[in-house]
């Protein structure tokens, strides 16, 4: 597998913190993430609006996510606004 970010070098079998780490830091910008034999999952943005994808070895889209205004990421430890709902 490999990993590639926008401007950063590719990173060869990453480990799930390399990914996570180089996740968390991406404000505006591309990510991918490509096995060997083709699949892939990728995402593009910036503040506020990211696309993710995610296609098979054939290139057939398995999903496609836009985030949307009400449309929340699952995060580790959630805001404080989160919690009161």
């Amino acid at each position: 597998m490999i990993f590639t970010r926008e401007n950063c070098k590719p990173i060869e079998a990453p480990t799930e913190a390399q990914v996570a780490r180089s996740i968390s830091l991406t404000k505006s910008s591309f990510s991918a993430l490509t096995s060997a034999d083709g699949a892939y999952v990728q995402a593009a943005g910036g503040p506020g609006l990211f696309f993710i994808e995610w296609r098979d070895a054939a290139g057939i889209i398995i999903a496609e996510l836009k985030q949307l205004p009400s449309f929340r990421s699952q995060t580790e430890q959630p805001s404080p606004s989160a919690q009161a709902t």
